[in-house]
């Protein structure tokens, strides 16, 4: 799973509204949560950004989230 999922998952944002959103189709963006695409139409980056935040670049978002550390888990 990588940031886009995660992201989308949290906001409780299916991916056919995120799709239409974006103006892609949803298989489109199953592509994209999959990894098929390296790189996205300049409409598309600029509407992930306004959706999930500034800092969110469409490789940021396709990165892995990081794993938790293990202290962390362990203290809950």
């Amino acid at each position: 799973m990588n940031n886009l999922t995660l992201l989308r998952r949290k906001k409780g944002i299916s991916q056919a509204d995120l799709a239409q959103r974006l103006g892609i189709s949803r298989s489109e963006l199953s592509r994209l949560e999959n990894g098929w695409f390296s790189r996205v139409q300049p409409h598309v980056e600029k509407s992930l950004r306004k959706i999930f935040g500034p800092q969110w670049s469409f490789a940021a978002l396709m990165e892995e989230p990081p794993e938790p550390r293990p202290e962390a888990s362990a203290a809950k």
